[in-house]
């Protein structure tokens, strides 16, 4: 059954400029931005924003959203809201102010019946809607259109939102408790950075290996919040990998070993900061993806650079063999998702030869660099078999 997403906002942008919640930063955009494109990543087909008006700020923000080719429809009452969204649609409600780390909306949007995401009530819960004596709404529903339309029907002066939590409860729909970790409903800017560092502390690149899970990882998340300001383009961040890329491949070119390997690494901590970003905002970016799938060509290209660098007499072409050995090795390695934290990968190998090298010793870490490549491949082909 298709899924369809609704956003409300309320009343919320009749609040004087600056008090908009729909207009506060969460993740580096606008809070409107961040649901829209949550809702079209955990699966919305088409989503439909209920807004009571259009200041200009509110419109910059919707033109952002279009240049990145979402779809969405704007509607000014609930009747157009349901006119919008088939009866036989599952329907991702978003409540106004509602800040939600994506998991939590993805694990909501695969329920197949009628569900209220919940909280169980106690202090700091009273701006969140009330269900009865032990719960409250925490702004998240899977409905569906026919419920939709029935509340617009006999909606009348009432607001949409509370008015359809009413008539779902009145259903008897099922109840899917959180426990309140990477949820919030703002009610101020502090608040909206509050979720956000929240959300973003308890995300990791999702890459894995010793280099990035034990290194890239921590490190990462200690510089978030300060990348987490709303002056910090994601733009600007997902460049910043390939610019150290490009410099790694200049150096490699004019035979600087250390400071080609070097690059490669550095490379790495913002491009898990831009994942980091990218995925906790569902912002997929292009340039980000292109330097991850270029990552593996890139090594392989310095490692043959390296080799070629220590063609000198007495060695001859025996560290060029040893460079594009290590690389094919590790190329052919077969993909697998559990791999132990010893397994060669591009960031180890980087750092078997950085480290070979500052000790004035290249050819000993392309020799490390194969042992090691070859007997992680021969491990992984076992473990298949």
């Amino acid at each position: 059954m298709p899924l369809a997403g609704l956003i409300l906002t309320d009343d919320d942008t009749l609040a004087p400029e600056g008090e908009a919640r729909t207009l506060m930063p969460v993740a580096g955009q606008a809070l409107i931005e961040y649901q829209v494109r949550i809702a079209r990543a955990c699966g919305a087909a088409h989503i439909v924003v209920l807004v009571d008006r259009i200041p200009a700020p509110l419109e910059d923000a919707f033109e952002r959203l279009r240049a990145e080719g979402i779809d969405f429809e704007i509607v000014r009452n609930a009747s157009q809201a349901a006119d919008c969204i088939h009866p036989d649609e599952q329907l991702l409600v978003i409540g106004a102010g509602v800040v939600a780390a994506r998991g939590i909306v993805e694990a909501l949007s695969l329920r197949t019946v009628p569900t209220l995401l919940t909280l169980h009530d106690g202090d700091g819960m009273s701006h969140y809607e009330r269900i009865d004596a032990n719960d409250r709404w925490a702004g998240l529903a899977v409905l569906n259109g026919k419920m939709l339309r029935d509340t617009a029907a006999m909606l009348g002066d009432w607001t949409l939102g509370p008015t359809l939590l009413r008539m779902a409860l009145q259903a008897g729909v099922e109840r899917m408790p959180s426990d309140g970790i990477g949820l919030a409903l703002v009610r101020n800017e502090q608040e909206a950075k509050s979720v956000a560092h929240e959300i973003a502390e308890a995300r990791g690149s999702g890459a894995s290996g010793f280099w990035q899970s034990q290194i890239v990882d921590p490190v990462v998340r200690r510089c978030l919040p300060q990348l987490l300001n709303p002056k910090v383009s994601l733009d600007i961040v997902a460049l910043m990998p390939a610019s150290l890329m490009a410099a790694a491949m200049l150096a490699g070119a004019l035979g600087w070993i250390a400071a080609s390997f070097a690059l490669f690494l550095l490379a790495g901590f913002p491009q898990a900061a831009a994942r980091v970003l990218a995925d906790m905002a569902a912002r997929p970016d292009r340039v980000l993806r292109w330097t991850a799938e270029a990552r593996l060509p890139l090594l392989l290209a310095l490692l043959a650079f390296a080799g070629w660098a220590l063609n000198v007499p007495g060695l001859g072409w025996g560290p060029l063999v040893l460079a594009l050995w290590a690389g094919i090795a590790l190329m052919l390695q077969p993909r697998s998702p559990a791999r132990e934290a010893w397994i060669a990968d591009a960031d180890l190998i980087a750092v078997e030869v950085l480290m070979c090298s500052l000790i004035g010793q290249p050819v000993l870490g392309l020799m490390i660099a194969v042992g090691h490549a070859v007997l992680s491949q021969f491990w992984l082909v076992r473990q298949q078999s």
